[in-house]
């Protein structure tokens, strides 16, 4: 099954386009941007604006160098062989306009190419695997095992567009998922420690440790009141990775086992669904809880009103 990174998500399309074009450059990515050069690069290529902007970004390193290969080595032999010309008096002054006029449409049709091969190549295995040794997160890890899986498959046309959806959703998923939360204080561990540091500052002779202590043993309590607070959103994330994870490896486990001429398309075809209505699933409890962190971190707009001025009561009213 061929799989080309512009059927993926956006970010997952992004990774693999840096990837292919600089394999050891650090994971982050310049600030995405369109000049009139990257303009004219992705143009053609059917991507919207933003996604050809991250694109352009990501294949900074290789464009850059078709360009100035191109500038360079080209437009320098053309320089050369211009100005050997018009020094043996064999042609005009005119001819030394030419280089730029042939090099420049040149550089600008092989970063056009280029740019389109890096989103329209199909993936290889190798390259899969060598962003699988990369990446850290679990889940991560078990997507891009999933892509693997599928260059190495031969399934009717009918299942690849299931699966293609499937895959679409699924990444859109991992990449919108947050970080992993970390391990939870054990509570009774946490108390103990802060009621031993209560007691070290009651006997505690100096005042400045004796502060000292107690607000160790205070931030402690913070901490606790924090982990309790933010307990639950926590447990939700950990199920909602989990539940992703499974369904990612479920799917693997069904498509190891299905080929164009085998009965188990069928159970492939349901652990497709299920892997994409969970995604969907995730992305609806993402978008929620980023709505929800927006509307209360947002600052209350000012308003002089008589309906929004604080109202102070006597006692006894």
């Amino acid at each position: 099954m061929l799989i080309r990174p512009q059927e993926l998500s956006a970010g997952w399309h992004v990774r693999i386009v840096r990837r292919r074009s600089a394999p050891n450059s650090p994971a982050a990515l310049p600030e995405p941007r369109m000049g009139a050069l990257g303009r004219l690069w992705s143009w053609g290529s059917g991507l919207e604006e933003s996604r050809s902007a991250a694109l352009l970004s990501a294949a900074g390193p290789s464009l850059q160098v078709t360009w100035w290969g191109i500038i360079g080595f080209i437009g320098g032999v053309c320089w050369l062989m211009a100005f050997a010309a018009v020094a043996e008096k064999s042609a005009p002054p005119g001819i030394l306009l030419l280089p730029p006029l042939l090099t420049l449409p040149a550089g600008i049709a092989a970063g056009n190419l280029l740019f389109r091969s890096l989103s329209r190549r199909p993936i290889l295995a190798v390259e899969l695997d060598a962003m699988i040794a990369a990446v850290a997160d679990p889940v991560e890890k078990e997507f891009l095992g999933l892509l693997r899986d599928l260059t190495q498959q031969t399934l009717p046309p009918e299942m690849e567009r299931s699966l293609r959806e499937s895959v679409v959703a699924l990444g859109e998923a991992v990449e919108s998922l947050p970080e992993p939360p970390g391990e939870p204080l054990d509570d009774a561990t946490l108390m103990a420690e802060v009621t031993r540091l209560r007691e070290v500052a009651a006997t505690e002779s100096d005042p400045v440790t004796a502060q000292s202590l107690q607000r160790r043993a205070q931030a402690l309590l913070d901490q606790r009141q924090a982990q309790l607070q933010h307990g639950v959103r926590e447990r939700r994330t950990r199920a909602i990775r989990e539940e992703i994870r499974t369904q990612i490896g479920g799917l693997r486990r069904a498509l190891s086992g299905a080929s164009a001429a085998d009965a188990g398309v069928g159970t492939l075809e349901t652990a497709a669904s299920a892997a994409r209505q969970a995604a969907l699933d995730a992305g609806a409890y993402v978008h929620a809880r980023s709505e929800l962190e927006e509307s209360l971190s947002a600052p209350l707009p000012p308003s002089d009103s008589e309906d929004a001025q604080v109202v102070r009561l006597r006692p006894g009213q």
